[in-house]
């Protein structure tokens, strides 16, 4: 099988201030973590329903493959925007309620 991009998911509560939140998340997280080579695309949602209990928004991280993922954790890329992180949210932005990293097993398509 050829390489298949690998996701990263997170499930994040709804932070105190989900305006700047999002802005931040857009216009600074995310394109500092997209300076990492291997990281091909950031995909965010949010929850379209109230549902209590719910983590209000969902990313989706699409590594290029198994060795790009791997090589984000310890990347100088990731450090930066976690250290940018420390300066916008010193209480930090919002609080992960699940965080995992998949492959692919088949993609289905219509």
């Amino acid at each position: 099988m050829a390489k298949e991009p690998i996701i990263m998911v997170g499930a994040i509560e709804a932070p105190k201030d989900e305006e700047k939140y999002n802005k931040w998340y857009n216009e600074t997280h995310g394109p500092m973590l997209l300076k990492y080579p291997g990281l091909l695309e950031i995909r965010r949602y949010k929850l379209v329903t109230d549902a209590p209990g719910q983590p209000k928004y969902f990313n989706i991280m699409v590594f290029a493959d198994k060795k790009a993922l791997d090589g984000y954790t310890n990347s100088p890329e990731r450090a930066a925007a976690l250290e940018e992180v420390k300066i916008s949210w010193p209480e930090g932005p919002a609080k992960v309620q699940f965080a995992g990293k998949y492959e692919l097993i088949k993609d289905l398509k219509k």
